[in-house]
């Protein structure tokens, strides 16, 4: 019996992974929120906030198309279709959700450094 896991180092797949560790390297939520305005939003909506998970995972798309495509940095023909189909691959869901665990951890931290 063969086994069915997909997953590359423990996200999704390779484009997954790639992507967070080359591009998102160094993007944090709290360069875009302040970690006072997450951890209130964190305290209103619990860990699901739904709001936050979609608006962090919006961000990251943007910030993944514009690192990768951004100035035509990238001429039309194969190996831009290929870098499209990589793109298209990656499961910006769960990189969002991975950015947004990260900031609750921060806040956190914060808040226990001030007790």
């Amino acid at each position: 019996m063969s086994s069915t896991d997909n997953t590359y180092n423990g996200w999704t797949n390779y484009e997954t992974w790639r992507v967070g560790l080359e591009v998102l390297d160094g993007w944090n939520l709290w360069d875009v929120f302040d970690l006072d305005e997450i951890g209130e939003i964190m305290d209103e909506e619990g860990e699901d906030c739904r709001g936050l998970l979609f608006d962090t995972r919006r961000m990251i798309e943007d910030f993944v198309e514009e690192d990768v495509f951004g100035c035509d940095k990238i001429p039309a023909g194969h190996a831009k279709n290929f870098a499209e189909a990589f793109i298209n691959a990656v499961n910006f869901h769960e990189l969002a959700r991975s950015k947004v665990n990260q900031a609750f951890e921060e806040v956190r931290h914060q808040r226990a450094r001030a007790a």
